[in-house]
């Protein structure tokens, strides 16, 4: 909702040679089986399928995805049962994918010469989840300082700067 706490906000860069990432969740599975992150990836130019961009594995951000993932001898299965569901973010620019930080997931190798995939990314955390398990990515006095309903207003620069007065 619009109460969701700004967590995360940076940008994903990908040269040209840049090696394909491991498969990965971003954030572990929370203690309370709720959402912990929603993560949003803005991409700054058109990426095609040579650019590297995000490879996801819907549907396997729940807990027993979770454990046959992180078990060598149950992985294999999984990724084989997940492979023809398997979804690629090729987003133009401004396009926005939006997912469940658990889920699997991995940037894929950029193979296009003289390029640069540029990905402007925020992340937000259920305000019910104090902490998600994965650390925010904002300077301290923003953490836990900014919501979505404050991005949607007219009050998001003002609340900032105020934000930014106690940064050391």
């Amino acid at each position: 909702g619009t109460d969701a706490v700004v967590h995360e906000c940076s940008c994903l860069i990908s040269d040209h040679g840049s090696p394909r990432q491991v498969l990965h969740p971003d954030t572990p599975q929370h203690e309370t089986g709720e959402t912990p992150l929603l993560t949003c990836f803005t991409a700054l130019q058109d990426v095609s399928e040579d650019m590297g961009p995000t490879l996801f594995l819907p549907k396997t951000q729940d807990k027993v995805s979770h454990l046959r993932f992180f078990n060598d001898v149950t992985k294999d299965e999984l990724l084989k049962e997940h492979s023809s569901n398997r979804k690629v973010g090729l987003l133009n620019v401004g396009d926005v994918s939006c997912f469940d930080s658990r889920t699997l997931h991995a940037g894929t190798a950029n193979r296009a010469p003289g390029t640069r995939r540029a990905m402007f990314y925020l992340s937000f955390r259920n305000p019910r989840i104090s902490d998600p398990g994965n650390p925010p990515s904002l300077r301290p006095c923003f953490t836990n300082g900014l919501t979505l309903s404050d991005l949607r207003g007219n009050s998001a620069k003002k609340k900032a700067k105020l934000l930014a007065k106690d940064d050391p």
